[in-house]
């Protein structure tokens, strides 16, 4: 009976302190006991003209930032290169091939078939006969004669100038333009320069005729009128740079 009784104490003393030891833990908080979480650093806020960390990656899963084209700067216009004048060393005038006509007592011009005068480039020559510079003493007088030529020009000069003879008024072309007219009237008395060896001359500066060349065949041609003896007409050309 003693040792039932002595059982039942120890039962009893072991319930109480077990309910006291739970009394102390429901008055005492046991998390408080835990140590507290470490507090993440805040963030410091960063603009975008901050640059990255120099411990900074790019994650190779990430796309490239786009990143602006700088424009070049336009590369600087040359100048054109000069465009080369041409020279009269690389200029060919071929020699300028004569004809002339029979005499004749009339004032008109001289026409063909097909009404064209003397001066145009399709006029059809008549009785008309090869001719050498100077032609002299073969018109008698009160008589004029016409004169045409053709001759080639491989590019236009810098500048053509001819230089006219005659006894005694006349009238010069080149292809169909009328470059002048020089000395006296028709049948009257009057050459052009000096060297037909006239009484009377009328001196005439070489004329600049490149306004009225073309590149390939060109077409010149001149009236002369002999009042007296001693009929004279001559050319000269000269290119001038």
């Amino acid at each position: 009976m003693r040792a039932i009784q002595n059982g039942f104490l120890r039962g009893s003393l072991l319930a109480l302190a077990l309910v006291a030891i739970s009394s102390g833990c429901m008055e005492y908080d046991l998390d408080s006991y835990a140590e507290p979480p470490a507090e993440e650093p805040e963030e410091e806020p960063t603009t975008p003209d901050e640059p990255p960390d120099d411990d900074w990656a790019l994650d190779p899963g990430e796309p490239l930032l786009d990143v602006p084209e700088v424009e070049e700067d336009p590369p600087e216009e040359e100048d054109p290169p000069e465009e080369e004048l041409p020279d009269c060393d690389d200029t060919i005038i071929a020699d300028w091939q004569w004809w002339g006509s029979m005499p004749f007592g009339h004032q008109e011009d001289p026409s063909d078939g097909n009404g064209l005068p003397f001066y145009d480039p399709w006029y059809t020559m008549i009785d008309y006969s090869t001719v050498s510079m100077p032609d002299s003493g073969h018109v008698p007088s009160g008589y004029d004669k016409v004169y045409r030529a053709t001759f080639e020009v491989n590019q236009m000069p810098p500048a053509l100038f001819l230089s006219m003879q005659s006894d005694d008024g006349m009238s010069f072309y080149l292809n169909g333009h009328q470059v002048g007219e020089w000395g006296y009237g028709w049948q009257e008395e009057g050459c052009v320069n000096d060297n037909a060896g006239c009484t009377e001359s009328v001196n005439v500066a070489p004329v600049d005729v490149t306004s009225f060349l073309v590149v390939g065949t060109n077409t010149a041609a001149a009236r002369v009128s002999n009042a007296v003896d001693n009929s004279y007409f001559e050319v000269f050309t000269e290119c001038v740079d």
